[in-house]
């Protein structure tokens, strides 16, 4: 059974500097252990605003805190244009950090200006063990 673990919300803009990997949401996770060969989930949904000239965008998932850490599942770049976007993505980490931490990333491709992230949400489930 997969639980909810945390939810992260923030309404607060947060700036993207032109090609920079910029981390933009950090979760916690504590509770109870995962169950054998289980993984934990992690849904990130953004909307942004990308900078002039920015033609791709790629959100990450990094275990722990910062830019530095391992980063979970496959990314990929996917085309935008200048102008709002919304994006949703989710990984699946069979192998998770010990301090329990995801930190969110994004990049944009190409950008001459500085885009915005205007609303992030980031889900992390676990799967429950069974008794």
């Amino acid at each position: 059974m997969s639980v909810v673990q945390e939810v992260v919300q923030t309404a607060a803009a947060q700036t993207v500097v032109t090609t920079a990997e910029t981390a933009v949401a950090l979760t916690n996770v504590v509770g109870s252990p995962l169950s054998g060969g289980q993984g934990v989930r992690i849904a990130v949904s953004l909307q942004m605003t990308v900078g002039t000239a920015g033609t791709g965008l790629t959100v990450r998932v990094r275990q722990g805190n910062g830019l530095t850490g391992t980063i979970v599942g496959n990314p990929q770049a996917i085309v935008v244009a200048a102008g709002i976007v919304s994006q949703t993505v989710a990984y699946v980490d069979y192998a998770p950090p010990v301090n329990g931490q995801y930190t969110v990333t994004v990049a944009v491709g190409a950008a001459t200006g500085n885009s915005t992230v205007s609303q992030i949400t980031a889900e992390v489930a676990y799967e429950a063990q069974n008794d």
